[in-house]
């Protein structure tokens, strides 16, 4: 075999082997940007997901308040420790005759959501002998948030108007991120409230107006 001939076959193997070099490097570029898009569209998928699931919490956490805020009665309580079931006759800074205690004209603007509504088993004021002065009849419901948590919690009292049980209950939970809750008194039978989550990538926030009592 001529030397010419020799160089020749070099030259081919050389060349197959740069080729298969440079396939290799190629191969690995596109198998990492393969990989680096499914990582973004895994990633955008899971937010996407976290900001569904974080909206519907909000909104679960407005319609369980304002289906119960509709329910609300001024109350003949918290005539506790012994004194005199006035309710909110008796509460000093005088407030408003409706079913809120907290945010009222009073303190406009609070943290949580406090008023008193009819125990359900009791409540039919079409029977007779339904006293609205009973503070056995009614229930005092506080809506408050801890961190992930939207609480609701339920005061209840004896007919004398003392404090017999009060339970906490966790309506709503968040998967990741905490909640804020501000609440405002728009006037006698109206209040705002507004709810934001908030996440290490984003915030929502949502709120509503509700007529007290309806």
């Amino acid at each position: 075999m001529s030397l010419k001939s020799k160089n020749s076959l070099w030259l081919r193997k050389g060349l197959t082997l740069v080729e298969m070099i440079i396939t290799l490097g190629m191969m690995i570029v596109f198998i990492g940007a393969l990989f680096s898009a499914m990582i973004a569209g895994l990633t955008y998928w899971k937010d996407g997901r976290l900001r569904l699931q974080t909206q519907e919490a909000l909104r679960e956490s407005l319609d369980t308040m304002t289906t119960e805020l509709r329910q609300a009665l001024p109350n003949p309580d918290p005539g506790t420790n012994g004194n005199p079931p006035t309710g909110y006759l008796g509460i000093t800074p005088e407030i408003d005759p409706s079913g809120i205690l907290y945010p009222n004209e009073n303190n406009s603007v609070g943290d949580y959501l406090e008023f008193t509504e009819p125990v359900v088993s009791v409540y039919i004021p079409s029977t007779t002998g339904w006293s609205e002065e009973q503070p056995d009849n009614y229930q005092k419901i506080r809506y408050y948030v801890n961190k992930e948590y939207l609480i609701r919690r339920v005061t209840r009292y004896n007919s004398s108007g003392v404090q017999v049980s009060e339970e906490d209950n966790n309506v709503v939970a968040l998967r990741e991120g905490e909640i804020t809750m501000q609440v405002t008194s728009l006037s006698t039978s109206l209040v705002e409230i507004e709810m934001t989550a908030t996440l290490s990538k984003f915030s929502y926030t949502i709120k509503t107006k509700v007529k007290i009592g309806g």
